[in-house]
């Protein structure tokens, strides 16, 4: 099943969301199954020491000690780095 989850500030984050049945991956993470989407965040961002026990495709995490952004891709949190920016023209 697939689910699109539309929220945000100033804009609209679209967040395509892969609900799979629960499912253990690394980190003690599993993927959240249709039951658990309302607990997840509407914006499909955390920030949190530890990483988020239920997620779906695509959410971000922020790492609040670390300030590291990972994306999870259904099996790992993956690190994330922002574009540098782009030097004047």
């Amino acid at each position: 099943m697939t689910i699109l989850i539309a929220s945000g500030f100033m804009g609209t984050l679209l967040l395509w969301a892969t609900v799979c049945a629960a499912e253990p991956v690394p980190g003690g993470t599993t993927l959240a199954t249709e039951s658990d989407l309302p607990s997840l965040p509407p914006t499909g961002k955390v920030v949190s020491d530890t990483a988020p026990p239920k997620a779906v495709v695509g959410m971000i995490w922020v790492g609040s000690t670390s300030n590291i952004e990972y994306i999870f891709d259904g099996g790992n949190w993956v690190p994330h780095t922002p574009p540098a920016e782009q030097p004047p023209q």
